[in-house]
């Protein structure tokens, strides 16, 4: 009840809050306050507590989470002063490199570059993304714990009359053709992380690559995390919603047809993350989530270096939150050679 008791406090003071007292009590079975998703995934049945068998609450990831109000409105309770990307972005470090990697490369992510922040899209009439609706969730993938979506602003009755949201209708998310890629973190290695205590240095970042996966019934983009512990391995693959939106949609060739295909047709793997003269190569495109088509290599850190880990042990392997890989059909469709016109 501690931060319902100092937001009520607040407010009775007079302060301009940014939500009400009834919001305050919603936060309290937010995920933002519980930080359920990380936990619920670490140990489910084939989470990665299998591979390291320590409980959750033994580690450090959960102190992200907010344990009081000030964690978020750190000048004052005014709803203007949380209009701030920096806050969110303390704690979703991967939307942070996303958006710094872009404005590197001049792709910004329209509704970024166009002044847009978190709160325009995850906080509306209908619904608080930002501070719950008051419900307990085992993860943001459950149903009604997020709320933002494209289509809450552009609704598919006002898209465009093209052809490719004529044949794609109904079938993909709009971030499966609109994102410029994944921003996906691997190879965390859980021995450094526990030794030093911190991320930073003990992961790699790949930010070029998109993967598709099937998810609520659509293809949308999709990532994947790797993890290391004393030489055991372990992927999860989960929709992602990445937010680099591109206005021009990927064109037919840089999906259907594409190199990645070309290996599946063939009987190979993709090499998501081969090592090749001493450094780590990621692949570069659209890949469909179909694991066993997919090759990830496993590292140890060895000082300020990754070394490749020997063997050809199996990693152990989770589906988050109702991803699943693409489907025969699927496949067939991804290997014919459409292109734009």
């Amino acid at each position: 009840m501690k931060v319902l008791t100092v937001c009520a406090a607040l407010i009775l003071v007079g302060a301009v809050a940014a939500f009400s007292a009834g919001e305050a009590k919603s936060y309290m079975s937010s995920l933002h306050k519980s930080g359920a998703g990380m936990k619920y995934w670490y140990e489910a049945k084939d989470g990665f507590q299998s591979v390291t068998g320590m409980p959750y609450d033994d580690l450090a990831c959960k102190s992200c989470h907010p344990d009081n109000c000030k964690k978020c409105h750190v000048k004052s309770m005014k709803a203007e002063d949380t209009r701030d990307m920096a806050v969110c972005e303390g704690c979703h470090t991967r939307e942070k490199i996303t958006f710094e990697k872009d404005k590197a490369e001049n792709s910004l992510d329209v509704h970024i570059a166009k002044g847009k922040i978190c709160h325009d899209c995850h906080k509306g009439a209908a619904f608080d993304d930002i501070h719950g609706d008051g419900k307990t969730y085992n993860s943001l993938y459950d149903a009604g714990a997020v709320n933002a979506k494209c289509e809450n602003c552009h609704p598919a009755d006002k898209m465009p009359d093209i052809d490719s949201h004529k044949k794609h209708k109904d079938k993909l998310a709009c971030a499966a053709c609109h994102t410029k890629a994944a921003t996906a973190c691997t190879n965390c290695h859980f021995d450094s992380f526990l030794k030093d205590q911190k991320e930073e240095g003990n992961h790699m970042t790949s930010t070029s690559w998109t993967m598709l996966v099937n998810y609520n019934g659509k293809v949308t983009t999709g990532t994947a995390i790797t993890a290391v512990y004393k030489n055991k391995k372990f992927i999860a693959y989960a929709p992602s919603y990445t937010h680099s939106v591109q206005k021009q949609a990927k064109k037919c060739e840089e999906c259907h047809g594409n190199e990645a295909m070309k290996l599946i047709k063939s009987g190979a793997k993709i090499p998501m993350n081969k090592f090749e003269g001493g450094k780590t190569i990621d692949w570069v495109g659209s890949v469909p989530l179909l694991p066993e088509s997919l090759a990830w290599t496993f590292y140890n850190k060895e000082g300020d270096k990754w070394v490749p880990i020997p063997g050809d042990e199996a990693p152990v392997v989770q589906m988050v939150g109702g991803a699943t890989p693409l489907t025969d059909k699927q496949i067939k469709m991804m290997n014919a050679p459409f292109k734009s016109k």
